[in-house]
């Protein structure tokens, strides 16, 4: 969990360090912050790999259970089924919001403005439960992990 924290650490020092070059030093603009960002995943990539490959001797390896054995695939029907429904869960939250801000503008400027900073506010108090949701999900199976339910 800690080399989690370190590369999420370094990789917005570093696209803090990349925005400041290419959008302010080079002037490229919002290119400059699609570089900076594609440029730190592939760098986190990068370094996960790395780091796995030389941590590799301290991972027990499994050679009864491959990618496609009768073990990894068995009862896949309900997960896929359960993935598929939190999918669109997720999809029509989001898509909410924008169906609601669509109709505000056929009641007027005023009103699609309003709508836009309702949304932003929406979205504000929607995020902060999702970061909470995503961190007791790690907590939880890091726990269930280490058998200490």
């Amino acid at each position: 969990m800690l080399i989690q924290v370190i590369s999420v650490g370094a990789g917005a020092i570093t696209h803090a360090i990349l925005i400041g070059i290419f959008v302010f030093g080079l002037d490229w603009g919002f290119t400059g912050i699609c570089w900076a960002t594609a440029m730190v995943f592939v760098g986190r990539s990068l370094a996960t790999q790395a780091f796995f490959w030389c941590k590799k001797d301290s991972f027990t390896l499994y050679d009864d259970v491959k990618l496609f054995s009768r073990e990894t695939t068995t009862n896949l029907g309900p997960i896929i089924k359960l993935s598929v429904q939190s999918m669109f869960m997720g999809i029509w939250g989001w898509w909410a919001f924008e169906i609601f801000t669509f109709m505000a503008t056929y009641l007027g400027e005023n009103q699609a403005a309003a709508q836009s900073q309702m949304r932003s506010l929406g979205l504000l108090t929607f995020m902060l439960p999702v970061g909470y949701s995503s961190a007791s999900g790690i907590l939880s199976g890091n726990a269930i992990g280490e058998y200490k339910p």
